[in-house]
């Protein structure tokens, strides 16, 4: 398992493998975000993608873009990232749909700006969940996938998105 380098995308060696790209929706802008974006560099090289997020509307969106720019086939799956439930739903999807996962992108994140008076536990809880607990959890998950394809993760990250 390694830490997917741009120059590999860039090389075409995706072209036919399974991409898990995990795509965090927010309201805000997020089918112009930084997954929207990983996932149709994915689709260009070939890749067949899952993608996942909150909003089915512009998850949905996402992924024409992707079936437009090259993509033979895209899985959609609604999930909160901050649920454990969820993040087994999406690998047990993937692996059910394409049989294998060559590559785990985790790209979703949140800020809150809210001031120090208006901080909550609750909150902070909400972005630790998101931005921390999620990527290790799914890479925990998909370890054993990627180990039998030889694939990668890569880790980036949407922080535009408030909540």
């Amino acid at each position: 398992m390694h830490i997917c380098s741009r120059n590999r995308w860039k090389k075409g060696i995706l072209k036919g493998h399974i991409i898990r790209l995990i795509y965090k929706h927010v309201s805000t802008g997020s089918s112009r975000g930084i997954g929207a974006a990983i996932a149709e560099v994915f689709a260009k090289q070939g890749a067949l993608l899952s993608i996942t997020g909150r909003n089915k509307d512009k998850l949905s969106e996402v992924a024409k873009k992707c079936k437009e720019n090259g993509s033979k086939q895209v899985l959609e799956t609604i999930a909160d990232l901050t649920k454990e439930e969820d993040m087994n739903k999406l690998m047990e999807e993937t692996i059910k749909t394409f049989g294998k996962l060559d590559v785990l992108v985790n790209n979703a994140g949140i800020v809150s700006m809210t001031s120090v008076e208006d901080y909550t536990g609750e909150s902070f809880d909400k972005i630790l969940s998101v931005n921390l607990k999620a990527p290790i959890y799914l890479t925990k998950i998909a370890k054993p996938h990627l180990v039998l394809t030889k694939g990668n993760v890569y880790h980036a990250r949407d922080s535009s998105v408030q909540t």
